[in-house]
């Protein structure tokens, strides 16, 4: 069985910004209707047969992302990104250091995000960039669907239930945090 992201909502055009238009299969409407995700040359398909790793740690329910299957679904933003496997240690350390980052520089569409984390479920992606950098994009959730260990889940509006955290590993700091709004 092949692969698949869903993506929901209007906002579809952010994705675009960050991982280049081919990667972005938009669709004309609002609301929570899915969006395919693929490279340009391989459309995405169904579900994965095996869950992904899974994280646990004390408030935080997770998985991470296989790099082949993050390839296939999010593309290569024509060679600018390939993916890795974020390890436990890595997951642990930013982790342990998240609730303090939100809570010094809280995003203005959430600011009690850092309080409330352990109500979010995650999917972790690792991202590389052709310069060496390292992201460890966090995609969290407050509500998922029963699948969401197998698959890729990224929600555009749904409100502040929803947000992806962009963290560079080297200079240990937060890049971007996006909280949904609404449609």
């Amino acid at each position: 069985m092949s692969e698949r992201l869903i993506m929901t909502g209007a906002l579809v055009g952010v994705l675009a910004t960050v991982w280049g238009a081919s990667a972005v299969r938009a669709d004309a409407g609002t609301g929570e209707r899915p969006v395919e995700v693929g490279n340009s040359s391989s459309p995405s398909t169904s579900a994965s047969d095996r869950p992904f790793p899974r994280i646990s740690l004390p408030g935080v329910d997770g998985v991470v992302v296989p790099p082949d299957l993050a390839q296939r679904l999010l593309g290569t933003n024509h060679g600018k990104w390939t993916y890795w496997l974020p390890s436990t240690a890595t997951i642990e350390k930013f982790e342990a250091d998240l609730p303090s980052m939100l809570k010094k520089n809280p995003p203005k569409a959430r600011r009690m995000l850092w309080a409330e984390l352990d109500h979010y479920k995650r999917q972790y992606v690792g991202m590389e960039r052709r310069n060496g950098q390292r992201v460890l994009v966090t995609h969290l959730h407050c509500s998922v669907p029963d699948d969401w260990t197998n698959r890729i889940y990224i929600v555009f509006d749904g409100g502040p239930c929803h947000a992806t955290i962009w963290f560079d590993l080297k200079r240990n700091r937060i890049l971007n945090v996006f909280v949904n709004g609404y449609a």
